[in-house]
């Protein structure tokens, strides 16, 4: 199995995936993770992550490790962009293949959710320069 973890202060770039495969997958799930327009009802230009890199680089592996063990994980690959993310990019990319579809998107959620709680890696919104759009009808 291999895994493969990033931590990015760059655009992500999706990484390439060659066909054929081994022939052991049978599923590969692909995620991006994209930044909103909007934040707790307001609207943001980008977001700001911030990381304890050494101690999120290893949550992360940790996280992966127990994660796809569990469920016959073949590859993971999954890339965390760190600093100001503008809204419409993506922030995170996680790529499972394993042998059937339910196990990786099992592990590619699950994945997600412990990175969500587990892994120091903070964001601020950046609020948007713009004000925001009136609801239809509505004069400013």
């Amino acid at each position: 199995m291999g895994i493969s973890i990033s931590l990015v202060d760059r655009p992500i770039a999706r990484p390439s995936l060659l066909f054929p495969l081994d022939g052991s997958s049978g599923a590969v799930v692909e995620f991006f993770g994209v930044v909103r327009g909007r934040e707790a009802g307001k609207a943001i230009a980008a977001l700001d992550y911030e990381a304890y890199r050494a101690m999120a680089r290893k949550e992360l592996e940790r996280i992966a490790a127990e994660t796809a063990r569990r469920e016959g994980c073949h590859d993971l690959v999954l890339i965390h962009r760190v600093g100001i993310v503008p809204v419409g990019e993506p922030s995170l990319y996680l790529r499972v293949a394993a042998e059937r579809r339910g196990a990786a998107f099992r592990i590619a959620e699950e994945l997600i959710q412990k990175l969500k709680a587990d892994v120091p890696i903070w964001k601020a919104p950046v609020p948007s320069r713009l004000p925001a759009a009136s609801p239809p009808g509505e004069r400013r």
